[in-house]
C-alpha cells in the first residue's frame, strides 16, 4: 500500500547572478524531511545519492557533473515510503514511470537550470512550490520554518522562451512623401498617407536575449486624386516590403522587450491615370473643340535600405503570446528593369498581433 503523502513544499525563484564567486555545481538542499529518510536526485538519467537525512530532516546533494548549458526543466517528486526521489526532466522529455507504491507530485511550469543552480526543497505543505537560486541559497531559506517559507515565497514567473516562433498581425503603415511624389505641384490634390497593413513573420531566439527575424509586410494600396482647370487624375501606390533583422531582448519573466535593426527590401508600383478634359476655344467667329484624352503611367521600383524599431511580447501561455512593435523604414530604390524614376521615402509601421512558439 502507498503511504500517505506527507505535505511537501517546494518553492522556487530565479535570480541571475553575474560575476565571480558563485557555486560551480547544481545542488539540492532538503529541509524538514522525515529524519532518517532517503533522498535521491535524478537529472538527465544520472542519479545523485542516495543520502540519508539528519536528525533535523535535512540533506544536501551535489551533482558531480552539472549540465554545461542552460536547460528548461520540469520538477517531479516521487514519495516512496521513506524515499524521496526528485527528478529534473528536460522540456518535452517524459520522466520514468513511478515505482510501485510511490506517490508522484509534479510542479507546474518549467524552470531554468544552469550549471550553478541551487534548489531548496522544504517539506511542509500539500502543494509543491519551487525555490531556485543561481548560486548559493540565502541563509534565510535554510532557517525559516515551513510556514514562513510558504508565506514569503515569491511567485515563479514563466520565462520568455527561446527557439522558433511564427507570428501574424496587422496595424497601420504611414508614408511621409507618397502624396508629394504623386501630386507634384498640383494644389488641388489629396489622399491618405496611411493605410491598414498585415504582416507575417518567422523568428528564432538563439538565447532569451538574442534573436533574428524575417517578415513580410503588406500595406493596402494608398489612393489619392487631384485636378486642375483642364485635367484630373488618380494614383495608386501599392508596396510590398520584406525585412531581415536582428533582435536584442530584455526578458522580464513572461514579457520580453526588444530592439531590432536590419535591412528591408521593397517592391512598389505607382500607377497614375491622367485625363485631359475636352476644351472649347473660339478663333474669330469659329468655335472649335479640342478633344482631350486619357493617359496611364506606371512606375515600378525595388531596392534595399535600412530599418530599426522596438517592441515587446507578452507570453500568456507556454505557446502563445501577443506582441506590439513600431519600426522606422527607409523605402529607397530605382525603376525596375532600368529606365528613369526612383523612390526615396520614409515609412513607419505600427503593428500588433499574435505569436506562437513552435518546437522545443
Amino acid at each position: 500500500m502507498r503511504e500517505p503523502w506527507r505535505p511537501l513544499a517546494l518553492a522556487a525563484v530565479l535570480i541571475v547572478i553575474v560575476g565571480a564567486g558563485v557555486a560551480g555545481a547544481q545542488t539540492l538542499i532538503v529541509r524538514n524531511a522525515p529524519p532518517g529518510s532517503t533522498i535521491e536526485l535524478t537529472f538527465n538519467a544520472a542519479t545523485t545519492g542516495p543520502v540519508e537525512t539528519n536528525a533535523a530532516g535535512g540533506a544536501t546533494l551535489t551533482v558531480k557533473n552539472p549540465a554545461a548549458t542552460e536547460k528548461d526543466a520540469r520538477v517531479v517528486v516521487d514519495v516512496c515510503g521513506k524515499v524521496r526521489r526528485v527528478l529534473l526532466v528536460e522540456r518535452f522529455a517524459e520522466p520514468p514511470a513511478p515505482a510501485a507504491g510511490c506517490d508522484r507530485k509534479e510542479i507546474a511550469g518549467f524552470f531554468v537550470v544552469r550549471r550553478v543552480t541551487t534548489f531548496v526543497l522544504d517539506v511542509g505543505r500539500d502543494s509543491p512550490m519551487v525555490w531556485l537560486r543561481q548560486g548559493p541559497a540565502p541563509a534565510e531559506w535554510l532557517t525559516q520554518t515551513a510556514e514562513e517559507s510558504t508565506s514569503q515565497a515569491p511567485r515563479t514567473r514563466r520565462p520568455s522562451p527561446k527557439g522558433l516562433m511564427l507570428s501574424g498581425g496587422g496595424g497601420f503603415t504611414t508614408f511621409r512623401d507618397v502624396v508629394f511624389l504623386a501630386c507634384g505641384n498640383v494644389q488641388n490634390c489629396s489622399g491618405r498617407t496611411y493605410d491598414p497593413s498585415y504582416t507575417v513573420s518567422v523568428s528564432y531566439w538563439f538565447t532569451r536575449f538574442l534573436g533574428a527575424e524575417g517578415s513580410f509586410i503588406k500595406p493596402t494600396k494608398l489612393s489619392l486624386s487631384g485636378s486642375g482647370d483642364t485635367f484630373h487624375f488618380s494614383s495608386d501606390f501599392d508596396p510590398r516590403i520584406y525585412t531581415v533583422v536582428g533582435k536584442g531582448g530584455v526578458p522580464l519573466g513572461p514579457v520580453r522587450f526588444y530592439g531590432m535593426g536590419g535591412m528591408n527590401y521593397h517592391e512598389a508600383t505607382l500607377r497614375t491615370t491622367n485625363t485631359i478634359d475636352d476644351r472649347t476655344i473660339t478663333v474669330g467667329d469659329v468655335t472649335q473643340t479640342i478633344v482631350g484624352g486619357t493617359q496611364s503611367f506606371e512606375l515600378k521600383t525595388r531596392g534595399w535600405s535600412w530599418l530599426f524599431g522596438a517592441g515587446f511580447e507578452a507570453w500568456v501561455g507556454r505557446r502563445a503570446a501577443i506582441y506590439a512593435e513600431v519600426a522606422r523604414v527607409r523605402i529607397k530604390g530605382n525603376a525596375a528593369g532600368g529606365g528613369e524614376g526612383a523612390i526615396d521615402d520614409r515609412s513607419t509601421f505600427i503593428l500588433v498581433g499574435a505569436r506562437v512558439h513552435v518546437g522545443g
